[in-house]
């Protein structure tokens, strides 16, 4: 077989600062560039390129090693990336709960172990982090490509030493990847966006184009040749085509991640005579951009991050500026400093072991910073309250079983539980409000030897048949309602749907809003509907009052550092004013939810109605928070903690005979 080499092309340093640039602009300002992630795509495709190149020069050259690879996978990506993780770890310490510090202590050991794109996968959910909130999150690409890597340079030796065809099984790996990734988008979508298995194909593409390179299909490399100026002008538009209309509410990559990929990988084909590459690829600026591209995708993330959760909120405009300066800088630091000196330095061998070792360090000490949950020794009275309470559903495990609904339902449905050891006598039917109080209902079930309980949700007919349940959710409340109707073990049903998942509202709710919802009645007729049903099955309604609305309890913590800390202004987190409330305000504020939930009474007069607030807010100090006796009472947004639903659940279970019996 013979092979052509693959020379240094300064237009491909250009299209990874096509690739990083619109990445920062969109995680710095998202409404800018809605797109603009998709340049982690165009990065796939020229690694792809560039390392299937190098590997096919050193398979046909004879001096082919894996030992030699990685040991250059090392030099490549381990300076950078020890650092930065080491900055997360020392910053995390200064400023994160010890709940925080935990999960960047397991995403930091992800991340230097490189399979954080499967932890990713695997938190992915409603009641997930937000991904702001995750300093680490931009890895999850690297464990893509990283995971890539372990099989590749293995499966072309194996291939070129047989003398088998390397573009059958380049085209192979590339089709069976995208089908793979077509049909799982609509199943599972965070699974498509994290696997490997559904991201190989954009690798194979560049790939494909490393063959084309070395061993040229004659035809193929005249057409490039006699078109390359309309491909690379194709490819560029493609690209920013991309940018544009792609955005985080499109089921990606799926389809439309042919637009960056085939867009990049026009440009690559085309050469760097082509127009485009020539003449704005090539130019001194991009590629020196291109240079620190590494480096800048790397840094940029974290200090956003941070930034984030320091504000508790979208850190102002000029700050995010700020932020993307300070990450080319470090950019341009890192580069010069730490990654080309190692590169052009003679002591290979010990700078492997060296990087390793620190890798493995690194490694460790996020496993143990996440097994030892957090540290949380490091910090003492933030809001006077343990930040290990914030959890919620942390024994989520222990009540996955069948729930008795069709299969196409659970692929609507965002949760379903029942109990492992016995069948469920009631049932919670709710939002991940309904959620939230499932998991302490079925804790102190079993702590107090009570019946057990079931969960339903995300299914609520809160306004009944209106356009929301249209379309692929039309049937879904019928699915659980004609589960919990036909199930003649179950006794009662909670009906627990969150406050404004009824009046469509925000995190706060004011009169205003609620007086201005158009969804008050048809609410009523939904849930109307629901109870009806409920009750000539024989069972028994409850309807869950929720508590008030709070902001995410991450946000009203001020931080580990006190005021009278060493860069205090800047590391000190800003307390949310929302955090705290009279409970006079929040009756005000909630005054047309009671008012409905009254009117429900009134037309269903056998329905039950259980109220918490008495629990959560203190009536005679006219006081409601966020914390109670030292412990978190909420986790995600204003969901309750296991602390609060255990506390409310406790309460609940000791009324629930009395309340089934109308006392």
């Amino acid at each position: 077989m013979n092979f052509h080499s693959i020379t240094y092309r300064p237009d491909i340093d250009g299209l990874r600062a096509l690739a990083i640039l619109p990445v920062v602009l969109f995680h710095a300002f998202p409404n800018l560039l809605p797109g603009g992630f998709i340049g982690v795509d165009i990065f796939f495709i020229i690694s792809g390129y560039l390392i299937t190149g190098i590997l096919l020069k050193d398979i046909q050259a004879g001096n082919y090693s894996i030992k030699t690879f990685y040991a250059r996978r090392v030099r490549r990506i381990f300076p950078a990336l020890s650092v930065v993780l080491l900055f997360c770890l020392a910053l995390g310490w200064i400023i994160l709960t010890a709940v925080e510090y935990r999960a960047l202590g397991k995403h930091a050991a992800g991340g230097a172990g490189f399979i954080a794109n499967i932890m990713f996968w695997k938190e992915a959910g409603y009641f997930d982090a937000a991904g702001d909130t995750k300093p680490l999150l931009h890895l999850w690409s690297l464990g893509i490509e990283e995971q890539f890597y372990i099989v590749w340079p293995l499966l072309l030796y194996f291939v070129v030493k047989r003398s088998w065809n390397v573009l059958y099984v380049i085209v192979a790996v590339a089709v069976l990847s995208f089908i793979w990734n077509i049909a799982r988008i609509g199943v599972d979508p965070s699974g498509a966006f994290y696997s490997p298995l559904s991201r190989s194909w954009e690798l194979a593409i560049g790939a494909f184009l490393a063959y084309q390179t070395v061993t040229p299909i004659a035809s193929l490399a005249q057409f490039i040749k006699r078109h390359q100026t309309s491909l690379s002008a194709l490819g560029l538009i493609l690209v920013l085509i991309g940018f544009v209309v792609i955005n985080e509410g499109r089921a990606f990559p799926g389809w439309w991640g042919l637009l960056p990929s085939l867009g990049s990988a026009l440009l690559i084909a085309s050469g760097p005579q082509a127009l485009v590459n020539r003449y704005v690829l090539s130019q001194r600026l991009m590629v020196w951009v291109g240079l620190i591209s590494f480096p800048l995708y790397l840094w940029h993330w974290p200090l956003l991050s941070f930034a984030r959760i320091i504000y508790s909120e979208t850190p102002p405009f000029d700050v995010r500026w700020i932020l993307v300066g300070l990450s080319v800088m470090l950019a341009w630091l890192t580069y010069w400093v730490i990654e080309k000196p190692i590169r052009s330095s003679q002591k290979k061998r010990s700078l492997i072991w060296f990087l390793s070792i620190l890798m493995l360090i690194i490694c460790l000490a996020g496993a143990a910073i996440y097994k030892t949950k957090g540290v949380k020794s490091r910090h003492s009275g933030m809001l006077n309250a343990d930040p290990a309470s914030l959890d919620m559903g942390a024994d989520r495990g222990r009540w996955l079983n069948e729930c008795g609904i069709p299969f196409v339902a659970k692929l609507i449905l965002k949760s379903c539980y029942s109990p492992k050891d016995q069948k469920a006598t009631y049932a919670v039917w709710g939002d991940s409000k309904g959620e939230a109080i499932f998991y302490g209902l079925a804790r102190e079930a079993v702590n107090q030897n009570a019946p057990r309980w079931m969960m339903i949700g995300n299914a609520i007919p809160m306004a009944g048949d209106i356009p929301r349940l249209r379309g692929r959710n039309a049937n879904k409340t019928d699915y659980v309602l004609d589960a919990l109707v036909k199930n003649s073990d179950l006794k009662a049903v909670i009906l627990a749907p969150a406050a404004r998942s009824i009046f469509s509202l925000g995190e706060v709710y004011s009169k205003e809003d609620l007086d201005a919802s158009p969804l008050f009645d048809e609410g009523l007729v939904g849930i109307g509907n629901a109870i009806v049903a409920l009750e000539k099955a024989g069972k028994k309604v409850i309807f869950l009052v929720d508590h008030p609305g709070f902001p995410d309890p991450k946000s009203c913590i001020s931080g580990g550092m006190t005021k009278s800390d060493f860069l205090n202004q800047f590391l000190y987190r800003k307390e949310n004013p929302l955090c705290n409330i009279s409970y006079e305000q929040h009756v005000r504020t909630n005054e047309r939810y009671r008012l409905w939930i009254k009117t429900l009474q009134q037309r269903h007069l056998n329905l039950i109605v259980y109220d918490p607030t008495h629990l959560v807010c203190d009536i005679e100090k006219n006081y409601c928070g966020i914390a109670k006796e030292g412990q978190f009472l909420y986790s995600y947004g204003d969901h309750y903690s296991d602390y609060g639903n255990s506390m409310v659940a406790k309460d609940f279970l000791a009324k629930l005979p009395g309340l089934l019996k109308g006392k």
